[in-house]
């Protein structure tokens, strides 16, 4: 039973806890994801400075590669439009293969505002599907990215 006073099943609740919870949930949601997506291969959130806060179906050293990828290349996209008001939304990238969707989830003014969420998805896979999928999943996620930044505990997978 869960209290407001930070007790659960008679012993404190600790921030350790709190960001177990948090990153099953981001976990959970992932999944979701993934399997929202037909031909879905690999799904990763990653902080702003490159590090992975959660990713589904890759080894944790592909995830970690992944993760400082794709915020450099959200990145670049974002000093190419320089000289224009406002920030990079989303980029494509189109392998033989596979489609790389990286698109900006982190909330305006918040500490997660760099977040980033990244789908490879088959190249037979529908790519306006994929590209709505995520943008769903990032107003979903919203309310998790509050919580976490709520919680400066809550830092990348190390």
């Amino acid at each position: 039973m869960h209290s407001d006073h930070g007790m659960e099943h008679g012993r404190a609740v600790t921030d350790q806890d709190q960001r177990s919870r948090a990153r099953a949930e981001l976990d959970r949601q992932l999944d979701r994801l993934m399997n929202d997506i037909p031909g879905a291969e690999k799904v990763l959130l990653g902080a702003g400075d490159g590090l992975k806060l959660s990713h589904t179906a890759m080894p944790q050293d592909d995830a970690d590669r992944m993760a400082a990828t794709i915020t450099g290349m959200l990145s670049l996209a974002q000093h190419h439009f320089k000289d224009r008001n406002g920030r990079t939304r989303q980029a494509v990238y189109e392998h033989d293969g596979a489609y790389l969707f990286v698109m900006h989830a982190g909330l305006e003014g918040a500490d997660l505002e760099n977040t980033v969420l990244a789908v490879e998805v088959s190249i037979s896979a529908d790519v306006g599907l994929v590209g709505h999928q995520m943008k769903m999943f990032i107003r979903q996620l919203e309310e998790s990215l509050v919580i976490t930044a709520r919680h400066p505990n809550l830092s990348p997978q190390q």
